[in-house]
């Protein structure tokens, strides 16, 4: 009887050691959906900018910025700090590009095009790490 007793136990053990690696499987899954989907985003505003439907890529972004907003795992912390402002500029250049008349300068949809691959990279790097 003693001798199920502490089976028992064992098995409660690894029941917990089980659970534990499910919640972390759970949380790198979550991170890596999370930077698919801004991924997915900003590929899709980068497109945008080609064909001229710069109306689109706003939207696109501004779904990108408040997925990045709206993430909370804490080792994350310090790359949202860094593609949020890149995505707030990028929406803010097109805005005064769409708002010209005449075609907008290149060095304003360089620096877009530049921000937005730096968060691809960013995106793409994050995607394979493992923790």
């Amino acid at each position: 009887m003693i001798k199920s007793l502490k089976n028992l136990e064992g098995v409660k053990n690894i029941e917990e050691l089980i659970q534990d690696i499910i919640n972390s499987r759970r949380k790198e899954n979550i991170r890596l959906i999370h930077y698919l989907r801004l991924y997915t985003d900003i590929t899709s505003a980068y497109e945008d900018l080609y064909v001229k439907h710069r109306d689109q890529a706003i939207y696109y972004l501004n779904k990108a910025k408040r997925s990045g907003k709206d993430f909370d795992i804490k080792k994350e912390e310090k790359f949202m700090e860094k593609i949020i402002p890149m995505i707030e500029e990028s929406i803010v250049l097109i805005k005064k590009a769409k708002r010209k008349k005449k075609k907008p300068s290149i060095h304003q949809m360089h620096r877009v095009k530049a921000n937005l691959l730096t968060i691809q990279g960013i995106c793409v790097i994050r995607m394979l790490k493992r923790s």
